[in-house]
């Protein structure tokens, strides 16, 4: 079975939705990485750095073999903006405080995007059937002094933060909290499979990381309902109804105006399939840009026209 049929019966077991190129991107990258079962020997920092690495990688691949179901071929990219540090913060601090390791912007049309928040955190096998992950990151107070007012809040607080700003900005009329902060995702690593655990579900765990204490644990365990981190991915390209779980919707603008706000916290990445409608424009030049044009195969993947197909056989 060569790579193609791979990822295409593969793809179908998840959805019965038509799959895209950067579909396949998504799930080649994400099936692999369980394969090789990676989460249970390796720190989340690497983890995160070989499946972003492993993404751009595998894109322009992606889009040459699968190309596009568009009557006309299409330019897709794939771009990386690199996190910021802002002036004044060591670089400890700043690795303790930093939001996510990544957001990933979805362009799926002239004036549509979505996007989603990703912390990788390390799994814990636990007696529980799901495991469970910490939670916890925050610098050590000035001094040792809990009371001092420079004291940098936790990692999750510094999400929080970020979440409700953009959702201010973009609907200002809502007062919004955790409860709306669906698309920002922790995702605990495992041997086998990487969960999602959405912060709308951690007002609790939110309440603790605001005191001024200091601890190391705040742990969640995980629920049967933890959605897979491969189907929280692929509802982005799905349908307006599947994507409303896991993912902010947003127009354009709002994305160009609002998501820049992120590179203080994040990795940020962005994937356009939006037929070459308009070029990337995050309020800061990219780190890197991948430009890849999707030929036109309406009627689906058709091996003859591929490009390299004689030798893209992977074995049995």
């Amino acid at each position: 079975m060569d790579i193609v049929e791979q990822v295409s019966v593969g793809f179908a077991q998840h959805t019965d939705r038509p799959m895209s190129a950067i579909d396949a991107a998504l799930y080649y990258v994400v099936s692999r990485l369980q394969q090789q079962q990676l989460s249970g020997h390796l720190e989340e920092e690497v983890i995160t750095s070989s499946l972003m690495g492993s993404m751009s990688s595998t894109f322009p691949l992606s889009i040459a073999l699968f190309g596009t179901g568009e009557p006309q071929n299409t330019e897709c990219y794939w771009a990386q903006y690199r996190k910021a540090k802002p002036t004044g913060v060591s670089q400890k601090d700043f690795e303790a405080v930093s939001g996510a390791d990544f957001a990933l912007v979805l362009r799926l049309g002239d004036d549509l995007c979505r996007v989603a928040l990703f912390q990788g955190k390390k799994g814990e096998v636990s007696r529980l059937p799901g495991g469970k992950i910490n939670l916890h990151r925050r610098c050590d107070p000035p001094k040792g002094n809990i009371d001092d007012p420079t004291w940098r809040p936790a990692q999750m607080v510094a999400l929080r933060d970020a979440g409700v700003a953009i959702m201010d900005a973009i609907d200002p009329g809502v007062v919004h909290t955790i409860e709306h902060l669906c698309w920002i995702h922790y995702l605990g690593y495992f041997d086998k499979l990487a969960r999602a655990i959405q912060m709308a579900d951690l007002g609790g765990h939110l309440a603790r990381e605001e005191t001024n204490k200091t601890f190391r644990i705040n742990a969640v365990e995980l629920r049967a309902t933890d959605p897979v981190f491969l189907h929280v991915l692929l509802a982005g390209l799905g349908s307006d109804k599947d994507a409303a779980r896991y993912w902010l919707p947003m127009t354009w603008k709002q994305a160009c105006d609002h998501l820049p706000a992120l590179r203080n916290l994040t990795e940020l990445y962005l994937a356009d399939e939006s037929r070459g409608s308009g070029s990337i424009d995050m309020q800061a030049q990219p780190d890197s840009v991948i430009t890849q044009v999707a030929l036109s195969r309406p009627n689906g993947y058709d091996p003859v026209d591929a490009p390299g197909a004689p030798g893209r056989k992977m074995g049995n």
